[in-house]
């Protein structure tokens, strides 16, 4: 979304980096280095093995409310103003005071990081960051609606293994929390999060329902059309910080999003089902002996994002193939470690063989019908 939005592609890397990190900073051990210096890292997550940890009611506000469940401040009560709302006013206020800070030296972390705090908000919408009977649902209402066999039958089998391990209803996650919780602690009975429903909110292909505990109302989600949401906001939210920003825009404005929108939902009957050839035309261990470069980096890291933007490239925009090609160089240059001349040498390459009007089976659109 980052380089749709017209961010070169280190900018938008550091950003991706920064909200994935979000999720894997689950180590709270102070780094000492050799000067004296010392690294004491903040916790952003935790695995879901650490029961104690993830039950702990005094660290989830500082772990799964901010990062994870942002509060959407919307409800009678307190309980239900820290329910996650997609979208919300509230995290609109931070988004907005994160831009505001586009000047300071550590303003693409701090992008890539309210990202992933923006994104989380609508695939974890309805449930909060606390242990709280509002996140309780029942679990035998839950249903997926799209999922035919044999992803039915995986999901069945998925749930079934989670409930039974992690279940409210009984399980090890029942014996460990009547081991550790006490009997004055009655908040930290209930749900966190979206636990009670598993990975379901974050399947982006899968259209489900179910019910709180709460309530006999049949909530509905399809996922597909809440991560195009998300996509779109976000996509806004770095073009403003394109606009804002000094020397990490890549002077294109960005794609529009309704382009994407629209080949997203596009008909898959559109496109060929095609096969990755790695470094199309020669062999990839080949390719790496006379690059001197890892051929796994040159096939994986290079050739394969650059076949697929190949692949389902919008027919005719030369504009959207050039910015392919000069990822493709730059990914040469900064993954695969190669020498820019060898680099501009393959960029050459791709850009004479890869003409739309050849129409081999590396050409630009390639899998369009």
């Amino acid at each position: 979304m980052a380089r749709l939005a017209g961010l070169r592609p280190r900018a938008a890397r550091t950003i991706a980096t920064a909200s994935q990190y979000v999720d894997d900073a689950v180590d709270a051990d102070i780094q000492h280095h050799e000067n004296g210096n010392k690294l004491a890292p903040i916790v952003t997550a935790h695995r879901l093995i650490e029961l104690i940890e993830n039950r702990d009611v005094n660290d989830q506000p500082f772990v799964w409310v901010p990062f994870h469940f942002f509060p959407g401040n919307k409800g009678k009560d307190f309980t239900e103003q820290l329910i996650c709302r997609k979208d919300s006013p509230l995290v609109n206020e931070l988004i907005n005071h994160y831009l505001d800070l586009h000047g300071r030296p550590f303003a693409l972390e701090l992008i890539g990081l309210v990202a992933h705090v923006y994104a989380d908000t609508f695939s974890h919408a309805g449930f909060s960051g606390v242990s709280s009977t509002q996140n309780k649902v029942d679990a035998a209402s839950i249903t997926p609606l799209n999922a035919e066999a044999p992803t039915a039958t995986y999901l069945d089998k998925k749930l079934d293994s989670f409930f039974r391990m992690f279940g409210f209803q009984g399980g090890l996650w029942t014996n460990v929390r009547r081991s550790i919780i006490s009997s004055g602690a009655e908040t930290a009975s209930g749900a966190l999060g979206h636990g009670a429903v598993a990975t379901l909110p974050d399947l982006p292909y899968l259209e489900w329902s179910f019910k709180y505990e709460h309530s006999s109302e049949i909530v509905k989600h399809n996922n597909a059309d809440t991560f195009l949401e998300a996509c779109m906001k976000l996509h806004k939210m770095f073009q403003r910080f394109a606009a804002l920003s000094t020397g990490h825009d890549d002077g294109t404005s960005g794609i529009d999003f309704s382009r994407v929108e629209d080949r997203i939902k596009s008909n898959p009957k559109k496109y060929k089902d095609w096969k990755f050839d790695g470094c199309s035309g020669l062999p990839d261990e080949v390719m790496g002996f006379f690059t001197g470069c890892d051929w796994k980096d040159i096939t994986y890291k290079c050739c394969l994002p650059h076949d697929l933007c190949y692949a389902y490239g919008d027919p005719g925009n030369k504009i959207e193939r050039k910015q392919a090609d000069d990822n493709f160089y730059n990914n040469l240059v900064t993954r695969a470690g190669m020498k820019k001349w060898c680099a501009a040498a393959f960029l050459a390459a791709v850009q004479i063989g890869g003409a739309e009007e050849f129409g081999l089976s590396f050409s630009w659109g390639f899998a369009h019908k």
